[in-house]
């Protein structure tokens, strides 16, 4: 009696372990099991519109409620403006866009307006609800890092610079086509 308990056993805990090693991707071909799937090229394409407020900062700012005083030099240096960006999402994780910005600043003690302004950045998006969380074409909202290069240009004084940009970009769904966005930058 003791023999056959123990033959039991033994055939049960092979059988365990059996299942233990047993994985459901075990059939799967080694070269497909790290493959990311990508879209063609015309697909996930997205194109966006925005209201913006941008504000600059300089060595002379000293304080947090810069952006709302006027400064010793009687010029606000804030200013509304509109953005225009075209992109595609290359994963459900990882998408460059095209940003172009527009704007004037200041205004002049005397009337006159401000200096005018534009920027276009190339930038990297990495959907960090996606990474995260996993793809869902569902998800009402998504929270998108960014982080990207490229130039920026005062039209009143005729002068280039490099701008390099850093954000963040909160998409809420809409409808199937449309979301709204929030974008801190």
């Amino acid at each position: 009696m003791k023999k056959r308990m123990l033959l039991i056993l033994a055939i049960a805990s092979l059988s365990l372990s059996v299942m233990a090693q047993y994985d459901d991707n075990m059939n799967i071909d080694p070269a497909e099991k790290h493959r990311v799937a990508t879209n063609g090229f015309w697909q996930n394409w997205f194109l966006s519109a925005n209201v913006t407020w941008s504000t600059f900062y300089g060595e002379g700012e000293r304080s947090l409620v810069a952006p709302f005083r006027k400064f010793p030099s009687g010029t606000y240096y804030s200013g509304l403006g509109a953005s225009l960006s075209l992109g595609k999402w290359l994963t459900p994780v990882f998408g460059l866009r095209t940003k172009v910005n527009a704007w004037q600043m200041g205004k002049e003690d005397n009337g006159r307006g401000g200096d005018k302004y534009w920027t276009a950045n190339e930038q990297l998006l990495i959907n960090a609800t996606s990474l995260f969380r996993g793809y869902d074409e569902q998800r009402f909202w998504n929270i998108i890092p960014y982080i990207g290069a490229g130039v920026h240009r005062n039209m009143t004084h005729s002068h280039y610079s490099t701008a390099f940009s850093l954000g963040l970009l909160n998409t809420l769904r809409l409808s199937r086509r449309f979301s709204a966005n929030i974008e801190l930058a």
